[in-house]
């Protein structure tokens, strides 16, 4: 009986020695096999996402590649008025981690024209004026409300005098509105090219 328990003592610590190791090899930059799986290592949440071409364990906070919705774009939400995108690893992220430098420097620039515009608070020189059809997700409506917003405050000190702006947000279920009441809301020559995007 003694010669059994010792046994079963050995082989526990034998698992246990090679169990400490595996653990221990797992921290944020070290590789990992597999996108998407999530650990906790050291009461840290991980991710395992590709990083300079290689799959490594990351923050979930940390991960610059991004979940791509049905319509083959990001996928975003605003919470409190702040923009969140949906990271490869489901996870909503507040920030951008992605470098300037991963983009286009052209596109880098023409974001730097725009932040560096002086903003108004208020937005007092610009009114929306918002036309949403029932069909339109609500979800992606009031992510465009947020944006709009945002581009208000930096559109308004360009204008001399309040402009209106018509934003009317509509889906293919919507060709009985758009063959009538829109062409009596905006000028047909105002929609050229805008609504060739939707299906016959």
């Amino acid at each position: 009986m003694k010669k059994q328990i010792s046994i079963v003592f050995v082989l526990a610590l034998v698992a246990t020695a090679f169990s400490i190791p595996a653990q221990a090899a797992i921290k944020v930059g070290s590789t990992c096999s597999t996108v998407n799986v999530k650990t906790v290592a050291n009461k840290v949440n991980l991710i395992c996402a590709k990083s300079d071409g290689k799959l490594k364990w990351t923050k979930p906070l940390d991960v610059s590649t991004y979940a791509i919705g049905p319509t083959g774009r990001m996928v975003y939400r605003y919470k409190s008025g702040k923009q969140e995108r949906l990271s490869s690893g489901n996870d909503w992220l507040k920030a951008d981690s992605r470098k300037a430098t991963s983009f286009d420097p052209i596109r880098v620039a023409a974001y730097k024209s725009i932040t560096d515009l002086a903003v108004d608070k208020s937005a007092s020189n610009v009114e929306f004026e918002y036309i949403i059809r029932p069909s339109f997700p609500k979800d992606i409506a009031n992510a465009i409300k947020e944006q709009s917003k945002q581009v208000a405050l930096r559109l308004s000190p360009v204008f001399d005098k309040k402009v209106k702006i018509k934003i009317i947000l509509l889906t293919e279920k919507d060709k009985a509105f758009i063959d009538g009441d829109l062409k009596e809301l905006v000028d047909n020559s105002d929609l050229t090219g805008a609504l060739q995007i939707l299906p016959d």
